[in-house]
């Protein structure tokens, strides 16, 4: 089956290979993130939302940030993500004074989601058929 599936994927680049629906999509979602023990509604525009924002925070390259997540290269979307809150603007004050220690710990802990190991397919295609409502 695996080499069906290698064979079948290598000649077809733009057809999807399994078809999944928003809302199978938005189920398995939520089965994960209670696995997880995420408590909070979530949802793929949200998860699209924190993927934005984390790129922005760890300043990836704007054109980079555009292209993984479809934007033209003229786009404004990006403006919308560099939104700052209230403790970057205190530990840049800080840490442009250096009263910030380089080894301190932020106020708030956050709990780093696990690594996948998995190849990114958004990078594959262009539009996401596979999340969109039939």
């Amino acid at each position: 089956m695996y080499q069906n599936l290698k064979t079948y994927t290598a000649s077809v680049k733009d057809d999807t290979v399994f078809r999944l629906s928003y809302s199978a999509t938005i189920l398995d979602i939520k089965q994960i993130a209670k696995k997880a023990g995420i408590e909070k509604p979530i949802s793929p525009h949200k998860l699209r939302h924190a993927q934005a924002t984390d790129m922005v925070k760890r300043a990836y390259n704007e054109a980079i940030i555009r292209k993984k997540l479809g934007w033209t290269p003229t786009s404004s979307m990006i403006a919308r993500y560099q939104h700052l809150n209230d403790e970057d603007v205190i530990n840049a004050t800080l840490e442009n004074t250096g009263k910030l220690p380089q080894n301190a710990s932020p106020r708030i802990e956050i709990k780093e989601a696990e690594r996948l190991n998995f190849v990114d397919a958004a990078m594959r295609f262009r539009s996401y058929p596979m999340i969109m409502r039939p």
